[in-house]
């Protein structure tokens, strides 16, 4: 994960990196963090009103793909390739911060799903804690 080097780039003072964004404290965790929540209740909602209609397969592949093209972008927000054709540096930190939460819900529910099957009778909350918390453990590594 880059989200602690990503932090620090994007919060870094003019005196600490002279052409980084410097985003505010305030607005790195307030005005982002508020968003990213906003868009994870956004994308349960979408994934609750259209999941019925396309197939897990077609969820799983879609997501993955553009929840990638979003980290793609961010090499053109740490590059500063964005500035150099003008597109403001808080556009960029919208995506990942926002959207990324967005797409990755519509990653994590049909994996609840999968989870919930590898459950055998009578054992299902002590064998989905389990699973879950390997999956979270993959994931923080």
């Amino acid at each position: 994960s880059i989200s602690g080097p990503a932090f620090y780039f994007l919060t870094d003072t003019p005196e600490e990196y002279p052409e980084g964004p410097h985003f505010s404290m305030l607005f790195y965790n307030a005005t982002l963090g508020c968003m990213g929540s906003f868009a994870t209740l956004f994308g349960l909602y979408t994934y609750n009103r259209y999941s019925s209609q396309i197939s897990y397969r077609a969820i799983i592949v879609v997501s993955n793909t553009v929840f990638s093209l979003l980290h793609l972008a961010d090499m053109v927000l740490f590059s500063r390739m964005n500035v150099q054709i003008g597109i403001p540096d808080c556009f960029f930190a919208f995506g990942n911060q926002s959207l990324g939460t967005m797409i990755y819900q519509w990653l994590w529910m049909p994996q609840v799903g999968f989870f919930s099957q590898l459950c055998p009778k009578d054992m299902e909350a002590s064998m989905f804690a389990l699973v879950v918390s390997c999956h979270n453990l993959g994931v923080a590594t």
